[in-house]
């Protein structure tokens, strides 16, 4: 099973510009910026959209790779939550196994 590719195309104006989506949320690991004008990454920003989820416990060792692995665990878990469980490629392909662990969670 393959997942179809998403691209948003945004020709700029000349001026100063901003895109934001609006009735769509999705999500993105790297952006392509085509353009002879010279930039700064940090002209650029991206907000992160989640439902606010109270935490409950927490994880915490001697090896900061682990803790790392922990941290990107609970970024990805909530970039799969706005309000409900949203699917994806691994949930597809897991036949959402997970959802009644997630429910006492919402």
């Amino acid at each position: 099973m393959t997942t179809p590719m998403q691209r948003v195309t945004f020709v700029c104006s000349g001026g100063e510009d901003e895109y934001c989506t609006t009735f769509a949320v999705f999500g993105f690991r790297y952006a392509l910026i085509e353009t002879d004008v010279d930039y700064k990454p940090e002209d650029f920003r991206a907000i992160a959209v989640y439902s606010d989820m109270e935490a409950r416990g927490g994880f915490s060792c001697s090896n900061e790779k682990v803790n790392q692995f922990y941290k990107n665990t609970l970024w990805s878990m909530k970039g799969n939550y706005l309000d409900v469980p949203t699917d994806c490629p691994t949930r597809e392909r897991l036949d959402r196994r997970d959802l009644p662990a997630a429910l006492p969670l919402l």
